[in-house]
């Protein structure tokens, strides 16, 4: 009996801390995460109003369809200034809300032991929902999301994953 409970608890254990315990850090990525599993990455250039942006992007989905993400934008030196970061936040904002979209809540925050100005942002498109952090530091402009069902972007897992977030140098 004794081996059933310890059995049991480490189960309930394991459950109640599904986020790995070794941070996801990519290489060259100057921050770290916790996924629930191994992401996948990839990396595209888009085109933006500043100019062409590197992009790199790490996913993990559930088999739910829930997904967390973290991933950064490349500016070119010197175009994604600190005065500019309003704009960006506001351009990723109304990017990620498209056309039929509803913010649910938006705030600035501080991220990091340098607290650097970052906006936390809660969106409803169609059934799904995305929360997302944003923090510019120097040309990088940094996401971190959740996107799923409202349960799951509301949720315990999901709130440990946005807040595991730290950037590193």
């Amino acid at each position: 009996m004794t081996r059933s409970a310890l059995a049991l608890s480490t189960l309930v254990w394991a459950a109640a801390n599904s986020l790995a315990a070794d941070a996801y850090a990519p290489k060259d990525g100057r921050f770290s995460v916790r996924f629930p599993g191994a992401p996948r990455e990839s990396t595209a250039a888009a085109a933006t109003p500043l100019g062409e942006a590197k992009v790199f992007t790490a996913t993990y989905a559930t088999s739910d369809g829930d997904a967390y993400s973290a991933s950064y934008s490349d500016y070119p030196a010197g175009k994604a200034a600190a005065e500019a970061r309003g704009k960006l936040y506001d351009g990723a904002r109304d990017a990620l809300k498209g056309a039929d979209g509803k913010v649910l809540a938006e705030k600035d925050v501080e991220v990091g032991p340098d607290k650097l100005p970052g906006r936390d942002l809660d969106i409803q498109k169609g059934t799904e929902r995305v929360r997302v952090r944003l923090v510019l530091r120097g040309d990088r402009l940094h996401h971190v999301a959740v996107v799923g069902s409202p349960a799951f972007v509301t949720g315990r897992d999901a709130a440990k994953f946005l807040d595991s977030f730290e950037l590193t140098k």
